[in-house]
């Protein structure tokens, strides 16, 4: 069964642009030109490693009950706790 894919682009400039979901991790690698084995790598991470270059990959089943904008803080929040603080 494939899974939807949510994107958070943090160089994006709108809404359209940083939150995008996928049918599938296949479909999200097509678009933003990275491995199918990366995209699924980092879908099943932590929110501090979930990130492939400035784009985080998220399985939308895993985060169906948060408000995207609050996972666009969370990992950034986690992204940083991981650099500061080696957690």
């Amino acid at each position: 069964m494939k899974k939807k894919v949510i994107t958070i682009d943090y160089r994006g400039t709108t809404r359209e642009e940083v939150f995008k979901t996928f049918e599938s991790a296949k479909e999200a690698s097509e678009y933003y030109k990275v491995s199918y084995d990366s995209v699924k790598k980092a879908c099943k991470k932590n929110l501090a490693n979930c990130k492939i270059k400035h784009v985080a990959f998220l399985y939308e089943e895993d985060y169906k009950d948060v408000v995207v904008d609050e996972l666009y803080l969370n990992i950034q929040v986690a992204f940083l706790e991981e650099k500061i603080f080696r957690k």
